[in-house]
């Protein structure tokens, strides 16, 4: 054996024995927090224990007279509602929306992935041809973390509906009650 293969097996049981001290293991990295969505100055916080969210609207919103769960102002509004679909999808859950026999968000509506509050759901924009009058101009429809229980009932899915230009702002406050 030469010194050169001596030396080298000497190495490997240095550093099999846990390199003695001179050799400290790597440090596992810091996770990074993730980013908080920016929210825009003056929104204020609502909490709604039933439907099981918090979220952030414009100030000055108030609730609205004649729905459950709408607050709403001038420049818009937020409705929170949630749907039963035991076994759903996110998407199935998404497309019960859009195909419901009056069709509130038009025959061509838009559906794409959105993720809120860590939980990956879809976004669903109206098209051009809605009908109905106070239809929702859009809609997020997100899985609970956990079924939330309403009145004895349970729901699997959050929906909220909102004005369009808002409503992705909105989302990105929302939080699940744990």
């Amino acid at each position: 054996m030469t010194a050169r293969m001596r030396a080298a097996g000497a190495l490997v049981l240095v550093l099999a024995l846990g390199g003695c001290g001179a050799v400290k293991p790597a440090a596992k990295p810091a996770s990074k927090p993730k980013p908080k969505p920016a929210v825009a100055s003056g929104w204020v916080l609502y909490t709604n224990s039933q439907v099981g969210v918090t979220l952030r609207h414009p100030q000055g919103w108030q609730p609205v007279q004649g729905y459950l769960w709408r607050i709403g102002g001038k420049s818009g509004y937020v409705q929170l509602n949630a749907l039963s679909g035991a076994g759903w999808t996110a998407r199935q859950a998404a497309q019960n929306e859009v195909t419901q026999h009056l069709h509130p968000f038009g025959t061509d509506p838009t559906i794409a992935p959105i993720s809120a509050a860590g939980q990956a759901g879809y976004l669903i924009l109206p098209s051009q041809n809605v009908t109905i009058p106070g239809a929702p101009p859009a809609e997020v429809v997100l899985p609970y973390p956990k079924a939330q229980t309403i009145d004895g009932t349970q729901y699997h899915f959050l929906i909220v509906d909102a004005t369009a230009s808002l409503i992705r702002r909105i989302v990105a406050t929302l939080q699940f009650a744990h």
